[in-house]
């Protein structure tokens, strides 16, 4: 090959085999209507494929020529693009009702206190993750019944590539979330008060929501009786090895 192309002054490059003429096979491009042409030498034991002398395509189902590949990466930007817009609207069409401060249970209001005191972002605009399936076990008996009664909600601004869009019985389209990945809107209102004073409010529950000593108490009993949950759940994973399961009667003998 070395002395051909200094003979025939041909240009020294790695496709010293498409400078022969080239094989006509008589089917035209599906992108362009080019003529698709083959090269009849290879150095190799594969076959060359029949591809378009002007763009490059090969009329196979999986062809990676520049305009396929374009094509695809921009369906694929298409459909991001259309899941976004959904789960844009259903994340705002959940957040739509708010839910009145004066509904709120005391439980409820001391749970936002401590979400906003420990978990706000810096601008008081949402409430961070829980980043990890462990941290989020830990808390969801807090969470879960504020995210179910739609007191939180699910931050529009949360990362996309954790929400799935599915469909229900009913054919109808539902998200599902990986939970402890998600931003958390606090889907309350009161009087006229601004997200961030909302958030200043509830940071200083202690001395505004003026609780009686049952109440505290109560509240106190609830945290105490989780926290015996995961010392007992701590044990027999990881002391005696053995998987544990918290049912009616562990949650009987600790609420004596």
């Amino acid at each position: 090959m070395t002395a051909l192309k200094t003979k025939y002054k041909l240009p020294q490059n790695n496709k010293f085999e498409e400078q022969f003429p080239l094989k006509q096979t008589g089917e035209i491009c599906t992108l362009c209507s080019g003529a698709i042409v083959k090269v009849p030498h290879h150095r190799d034991w594969r076959a060359n494929k029949p591809v378009c002398r002007n763009c490059g395509h090969t009329n196979e189902e999986n062809c990676r020529c520049r305009t396929c590949c374009e094509q695809e990466r921009q369906e694929l930007i298409k459909k991001y693009k259309a899941k976004k817009d959904l789960i844009l609207n259903k994340l705002h069409s959940e957040g739509a009702l708010k839910i009145s401060f004066e509904k709120l249970s005391v439980e409820e209001r001391i749970t936002l206190g401590m979400l906003v005191r420990n978990m706000s972002s810096e601008d008081l605009t949402y409430i961070v993750p829980f980043s990890s399936k462990e941290n989020w076990k830990n808390h969801k008996d807090f969470i879960r019944p504020l995210y179910k009664s739609k007191i939180l909600t699910v931050h529009p601004e949360s990362d996309y590539s954790f929400i799935e869009v599915k469909e229900n019985k009913f054919k109808e389209t539902i998200l599902s979330f990986e939970l402890h990945k998600m931003k958390w809107s606090i889907n309350v209102l009161k009087d006229d008060l601004s997200n961030e004073e909302l958030y200043n409010y509830l940071a200083r529950a202690e001395d505004q929501l003026k609780l009686t000593n049952e109440e505290l108490f109560l509240y106190w009993k609830k945290i105490a009786k989780h926290e015996a949950q995961l010392y007992l759940a701590y044990n027999f994973n990881q002391v005696l090895k053995i998987e544990f399961e918290n049912d009616f009667a562990i949650d009987n003998l600790l609420d004596r």
